[in-house]
């Protein structure tokens, strides 16, 4: 991190202490603390520590916690009512599609109006807002260069069938086997063992599909396959590896090109080769799948097309030609070109709504330069391999700021908003070190990016983006200038001028975001831990979100059901919800230990147990309760609601370009 922005995280957080109540003012047990002192277990639930410049997550036990702590989080959404498996009834479920529960519904709601408030509201009127429609036609796409560039590198296992990103796939994993006349050298380091002692060991679901897998090689000519359980292995006669600034002159190919690999026949003799793989299949480790690229949008038709007979008439109509197709990809080419006109796309980002009325806004609401146009929204991507949960799935939110400024201020109003975003993600966290920023190099840019930095976090997986700011200079308004034939221009800074501004995007994920926070929060505490004071012998997990995340502010809880236990938290609900606007649940069913319980994994800061001698409000990061009045009660659980955040305390968005670069 920045010296820049490690000073500003200081000034901010000095700034919210001094807006906290004075010493003055009686300090309550139950009185909320941000972060919290709450203690964790990680070898239990499996937190990642932050580290530069990777994190340990490639570490055996590293994974193994990580995949705990998932397994556990996934089933606390799913148990408290925070996320659900999309159609979970019919059969499993559609991979990469959730439901939001109550609870899910207002923490994402919860997180979504607190960008609102720092972007949209913070911003004093320079940065408005919009809702644009969900589906746009082929034209805009194509303009956008989403129909042509917009694709993802596709394998397509030839073993068991299943796709996968090439481009996020671990690379070959070539082993070593220790032949009986070196058995003093089997500590040789891979590079050093002679390429005809190295095999690639293959591993199936079973050892059925081992044995199907198995046939198959041996069907397509690999004749030295041997299985053993749910492993294969292949033999390696001979490794020419892709050239690359890395390569070893005397293995790299001479010509440049993308490399080899010889495997070996049953009696050692050279058998069959295929190109140095640029991956290989996830958890299998094979060397054999098709690549191919796939584009990432969600296509459907305009009004009057059938898409289904579309494609049956050009089929048709095809095994009718002369010569008939060689290929189904000369029929998806016949299709493209007959039905593409009549395309319309689900949007794979807000952003393209957001340039299509761009000067609709800005003369709406007389903006001038610099100014900007947020959107929160779903948007709909075809991933290859949705996975992680939440992380990467097919239908999703995402909250996205498009800032216009002059040609050529992009970057010190690039590294303002790297900043600016920065200081917000770590004011949400428990452990705001888990953010961090990660320049993206030039040639691993998107085809609309001058620059980018993506901010990740640590996911228990390891570091996942959690948001992109790029400069996109002017090429979405160019693009569709041309496209539509429009004028996108805005008034300039010399009067009666105008120009193509240029943008930077800061483009957040909602639904990761709540992932995020999840992760963060997540913790298992018991009576080892000094600061928890419950007496039971077990551990239990503890959500800690940020007050003002929380689904609910406070739960309402009278210690045993009888009426005039009922109607007191009854009575303290409704003024809570009328006079404050406040999200509260009211709950008495059950012991009261377990009534806590559920309200620490529903992340509640504050409990109020209603029993015949008055009210005790029960703090959930610290397992501490207080006796107090019920308008004390009420005032703590308003205040604990409205707990700023060290965000709260930075400047407003700055007025020209000298600002936002100091």
């Amino acid at each position: 991190m920045s010296t820049t922005t490690t000073t500003t995280t200081t000034t901010a957080a000095a700034a919210v202490t001094s807006a906290l109540p004075s010493s003055s003012e009686p300090q309550r047990v139950a009185r909320f603390a941000w972060p919290p002192a709450l203690a964790s277990t990680p070898a239990a639930l499996g937190a990642v520590a932050p580290a530069d410049p990777e994190p340990e997550a490639d570490s055996d036990a590293a994974k193994t916690r990580g995949a705990l702590k998932m397994a556990r989080l996934v089933e606390l959404c799913k148990r408290r009512g925070f996320v659900f498996r999309s159609g979970e009834i019919y059969g499993g479920g559609l991979q990469g599609c959730y439901d939001y529960g109550h609870a899910g519904v207002e923490l994402k709601s919860n997180l979504a109006g607190e960008w609102w408030r720092a972007i949209v509201r913070k911003s004093r009127g320079r940065i408005v807002g919009i809702d644009s429609s969900i589906m746009s036609s082929y034209k805009v796409w194509k303009a956008s260069g989403h129909v042509a560039q917009f694709n993802d590198r596709m394998g397509i296992c030839a073993l068991s069938g299943l796709p996968f990103r090439v481009d996020k796939a671990p690379p070959l994993r070539i082993d070593t086997v220790r032949p009986r006349q070196q058995e003093a050298d089997h500590a040789t380091a891979v590079a050093a063992v002679p390429q005809q002692h190295r095999v690639v060991k293959l591993t199936a679901p079973d050892a059925q599909h081992a044995a199907r897998w198995a046939a198959k090689l041996a069907q397509d000519g690999f004749t030295g396959v041997v299985q053993s359980g749910k492993s294969l292995t292949l033999r390696v006669h001979s490794v020419v590896l892709p050239a690359s600034p890395t390569s070893d002159a005397a293995s790299a190919p001479a010509d440049n090109s993308a490399g080899s690999i010889t495997f070996a026949n049953a009696d050692g003799s050279a058998g069959k080769s295929i190109p140095y793989p640029p991956a290989a299949v996830p958890k299998s480790n094979s060397p054999f799948f098709e690549e191919k690229l796939m584009n990432g949008m969600f296509p459907t038709s305009e009004f009057g097309t059938d898409i289904l007979n579309e494609a049956a008439t050009v089929a048709s109509s095809s095994i009718a030609q002369k010569p008939t197709p060689t290929n189904a990809d000369q029929v998806r080419q016949a299709f493209a070109a007959s039905i593409a006109p009549r395309l319309t796309y689900l949007r794979p980002e807000t952003a393209q709504g957001i340039f299509m009325q761009t000067t609709n806004t800005s003369n709406a609401n007389i903006l001038k330069l610099p100014f900007g146009i947020a959107q929160i929204g779903k948007a709909f991507r075809n991933e290859i391999d949705a996975q992680h949960f939440i992380f990467r799935s097919r239908e999703f939110e995402q909250m996205e700021l498009e800032f216009f400024i002059p040609p050529g201020d992009h970057e010190p109003w690039l590294q303002y908003w790297v900043n600016s975003r920065t200081q917000w993600w770590r004011s949400l966290l428990r452990n705001p070190d888990d953010i961090v920023q990660l320049p993206i190099p030039k040639r691993d840019l998107a085809h609309y990016a001058r620059a980018c930095v993506d901010l990740e976090y640590n996911f228990p997986w390891g570091r996942g983006e959690l948001e992109g700011v790029a400069a996109r200079g002017s090429h979405d308004l160019d693009a569709h200038e041309a496209g539509s034939g429009a004028n996108l221009r805005v008034p300039g800074a010399q009067p009666g001028s105008v120009v193509v501004p240029h943008v930077i995007e800061p483009s957040a994920g909602l639904t990761r975001g709540v992932l995020a926070v999840l992760c963060d929060a997540l913790h298992e505490v018991g009576p080892g831990d000094p600061r928890y004071s419950d007496k039971s012998s077990e551990q239990r997990l503890v959500l800690a979100l940020h007050p003002r995340l929380a689904p609910y502010k406070a739960a309402l809880l009278p210690v045993v059901a009888k009426e005039p236990l009922m109607e007191a938290a009854r009575n303290m609900e409704e003024r809570l919800v009328n006079e404050f606007g406040l999200a509260v649940i009211y709950d008495d069913a059950r012991s009261i230990g377990k009534r806590y319980q559920r309200q620490d994994e529903l992340g509640t800061p504050l409990c109020v147990a209603f029993d015949s001698e008055g009210i005790t409000v029960r703090n959930r990061d610290t397992s501490k309760s207080e006796r107090m009045s019920e308008e004390d009660a009420i005032q703590l659980i308003v205040s604990t609601a409205r707990l700023p955040l060290a965000f709260d305390a930075l400047p407003p968005l700055p007025r020209d370009v000298s600002l936002a670069a100091a």
